[in-house]
Parts: C-alpha cells; structure tokens; sequence
C-alpha cells in the first residue's frame, strides 16, 4: 500500500514538473512521444528505428510513425549508412540542433528558478533523491529488469 502510494506521487510530481516546465520553455510544438524520441536522439546520436523503439519502449511501427511526423517538419533525417546501404540511421537535422541549442541551458536555469523555493533542508534531499533515483535506474539498466516493472 505505501509503495502505490509512492508511485502515484511521483507520477503525479513528474507531471506537475512536466506542466511547469511546458509552461516556462515551452516544448517547441513537439508531443512528449516526440520530445522523448528526440531527447534520446540528442544524447546518443544517430539510432536505428529498432534502437529507438527498445530505448522508449515502443514498437517500430509506432516510433516509425513518429519518425515520419518528425522528418516532414524538418527536425529528424534518415541516413543509410556508409558500410551497409540496408541500414537506415535517424538523426537531428542541424537546423533543429540550431534552432534548440539553449533549450538545456533553458531547462538547467528553470530548474533553478524552481529551486529558489527551496529551503535549504528541502534542497539537500532533493539532491539526494535526484542521486538515489539516478543510481536505482543505473543498476535496472544493468540487470535488463527494467522492462519487466
């Protein structure tokens, strides 16, 4: 019972950071489905449709589809590859990159703007619950069971 309880309240305090942030910068007319996709083309690089639908959890169908949306309005481009001509990359084209590059520098200064409501008690176990958070995704990376929650 205690651990629906934590669940439901750190959904509900993801999506309440997920408002604020929408509200102060805006998420440049991309759906969350595409801001994810895009997200993790950003940190990784060019991915494989296949690559993609196992890092969000979607099928490729749906991550094609979503692909498809993304390269009409210019933010992604599919790229064969350079040693096999059968493989087809995704990536960020260099106008999106252009167009977004403060969009972290953006984010990092809304977050502190939030953090000024903090005292000082609040901001310490914030940090230690960002830090703890981050080290139980790492290890359900490492055991591949992350799929299975």
């Amino acid at each position: 019972m205690e651990n629906e309880m934590n669940i439901k309240s750190l959904l509900q305090t993801f999506k309440k950071l997920s408002v604020y942030l929408r509200k102060s910068i805006g998420t440049g007319g991309l759906t969350l489905a595409q801001s994810m996709l895009v997200w993790q083309l950003y940190q990784n690089g060019p991915m494989k449709i296949s690559e993609l639908g196992k890092a969000l959890d979607l099928s490729n169908p749906t991550v094609s589809g979503i692909v498809d949306r993304l390269e009409k309005s210019g933010t992604l481009k599919r790229v064969r590859s350079k040693k096999d001509r059968r493989v087809v990359y995704v990536e960020i084209t260099t106008d999106f990159i252009k167009k977004h590059e403060s969009f972290e520098a953006s984010m990092e200064n809304e977050l502190g703007k939030l953090m000024k409501y903090a005292d000082e008690k609040e901001k310490e176990a914030f940090e230690k619950g960002i830090v703890a958070l981050e080290n139980i995704l790492i290890k359900a990376d490492r055991s591949g069971e992350e799929k299975n929650v």
